[in-house]
């Protein structure tokens, strides 16, 4: 059997992940935060507002966030512009 629970000395990447999640949620129900992620030029600092409090920095999460954002555009593909019928 997996033991799922976090080990220790777990404790930053548990703020890593929820950071995350927090970043993807709000991306998949808000298509203004979206398309700031999609652009380059603007992801840094809305991402980094995201995390303000959280303890994690844009750059412990910037490579995977790379990916997830693909993927989320992937999954926005399937819904309307404004994912109401995810939300």
């Amino acid at each position: 059997m997996m033991d799922d629970r976090p080990k220790m000395g777990d404790g930053n990447n548990e703020k890593r992940k929820a950071a995350f999640h927090a970043i993807l949620g709000r991306a998949l129900t808000d298509a203004e935060f979206r398309g700031d992620l999609k652009n380059t030029g603007t992801r840094q600092s809305v991402v980094s507002d995201v995390l303000q409090g959280t303890g994690v920095q844009y750059s412990e999460i910037s490579e995977d966030l790379e990916a997830a954002i693909s993927a989320v555009e992937k999954l926005a593909g399937h819904f309307d512009p404004d994912l109401r019928a995810a939300s």
